[in-house]
């Protein structure tokens, strides 16, 4: 009995252990089971979800971004100043503004550099991208003490204006620019372009200057250059290089002095230094610029004639030495320079100008005491001038057709006031009866 129970009860174990290990069985193949659906169902979900902004973008589809001027703005600085947060946008691959660039986003942006004028390049950092943009620094810069100046791209200064140069009589070129911000107030001065007046007798050059510009000085100026300077006088001759302009004769030339043929054209201070000692100007065939009349002859007095070599075809002289250019847009030739220390010419005796251009312009007679009277020619259908002729006492005009040689107004405020005008006898009443020449009509008297 007791062992028919113990068996019973082993056989009931066995089948009790072998239905647990039959649901555990069948437990895991049911899970197995939902992990393999819910597998499936997610790479179902997975499109959809994408699809709802769920998923994560992957690099090559996150927003590209790039830096532009905002509205009504520009890329260019002044020089020193400070980036302007108001200046570019950040926009997206639509074009839509994003942002605003400040400061805080740029790395690489300084107005300080000596690149002028030309594309900077500094960075924009949004959104973890390194956005590139360009900028520039204007050259232009005023001084309300000074006047203006222009930032040269190297790092050096062109002076554009200084306050009443034009009435100055004397100035001095500064080799730095003081007011400028810095570093650019140490940088040199290498240009000067500022118009002069008639008054400035006397500019010193700077140590720094290696080019000067024609309008700067006037006739009247002696240019005298700074003490171990760029331009300096070499043989007796003050050329800017980079022009390659004549801008002085020294004092210690003396007899027949050809013009040097480093220079290709003559700046109105060319003649400006007093000479006494100077007798022929002669022109090389390097000179091929004609940058206007010359009135400043007048200071070589000893001069008694103008001269050329014979290989130059642009300028000729004349019997009495005067000098003529060969204008090709006028067609014809113009006297421009005179000699101061000829006695050939007196009131009854007048230089005859040899002139074959309608157009004649008497401003080289500017000073010439030696000159009290001028014969202009019958082709010659305008006279002007832009130079107060004290000197001149009488004024010849051959032309012989109908149509008389016409003057402006302020040409002929510029003659003296009782100068002798001869024309043909057959247009004293013409010019009489004109507007401008008849307000010196009791000056007007027939060709003897």
């Amino acid at each position: 009995m007791i062992f028919g129970l113990i068996r019973y009860q082993k056989e009931r174990s066995s089948q009790f252990l072998a239905l647990r290990i039959r649901n555990n069985i069948k437990n895991k193949e049911d899970k197995n089971t939902m992990k393999r659906k819910s597998l499936v169902l997610g790479l179902m979900l997975m499109p959809l979800l994408a699809s709802c902004g769920g998923a994560t973008q992957s690099t090559s589809e996150k927003d590209t971004y790039k830096v532009t001027t905002a509205f009504s703005e520009n890329a260019s600085f002044d020089f020193g100043s400070k980036f302007d947060d108001n200046r570019f946008v950040i926009t997206n691959q639509k074009d839509e503004e994003i942002a605003k660039v400040t400061s805080s986003m740029v790395t690489g942006f300084d107005t300080t550099k000596t690149t002028i004028g030309k594309d900077i390049t500094a960075t924009v950092t949004y959104q973890g991208q390194s956005l590139p943009f360009t900028y520039e620094i204007s050259s232009y810069y005023s001084l309300e003490n000074f006047g203006s100046v222009n930032l040269l791209d190297g790092g050096s200064v062109s002076i554009n204006s200084v306050n009443g140069y034009s009435k100055l009589t004397s100035y001095t070129i500064p080799d730095v620019v003081e007011g400028l911000p810095a570093p650019a107030s140490s940088w040199p001065v290498t240009e000067f372009e500022v118009t002069a007046g008639d008054t400035l007798t006397s500019l010193t050059l700077g140590k720094n200057l290696t080019r000067l510009s024609t309008g700067s000085v006037s006739y009247n100026t002696v240019v005298k250059p700074a003490s171990n300077g760029v331009i300096q006088y070499e043989n007796g001759f003050l050329v800017d290089a980079t022009s390659k302009t004549l801008f002085g004769l020294a004092s210690t030339l003396t007899g027949e002095v050809t013009l040097p043929s480093t220079a290709t054209r003559i700046a109105p201070s060319a003649f400006a230094m007093e000479n006494t000692t100077i007798t022929k100007i002669i022109y090389p065939a390097s000179y091929t610029t004609y940058t206007g009349y010359n009135m400043g002859a007048y200071h070589l007095k000893g001069v008694t004639s103008f001269g050329v070599t014979n290989d130059n075809t642009l300028f000729s002289v004349d019997k009495d030495g005067v000098l003529y250019y060969h204008n090709a847009t006028l067609k014809g030739t113009i006297a421009i320079m005179a000699p101061r220390g000829s006695s050939t010419w007196t009131e009854t005796n007048p230089l005859v100008l040899s002139s074959t251009v309608a157009y004649v312009n008497l401003s080289f007679l500017n000073g010439m005491e030696n000159i009290p009277s001028v014969s202009v020619p019958a082709t010659c259908t305008n006279i002007t001038t832009i130079a107060k002729l004290v000197s001149l006492k009488t004024l010849i005009l051959t032309k012989t057709t109908t149509e008389i040689t016409k003057i402006a107004k302020d040409s002929l405020a510029l003659l003296n006031a009782d100068i002798n005008i001869k024309v043909p006898s057959s247009l004293v009443d013409d010019y009489k009866a004109d507007a401008v020449w008849g307000t010196r009509a009791n000056y007007i008297t027939a060709i003897d």
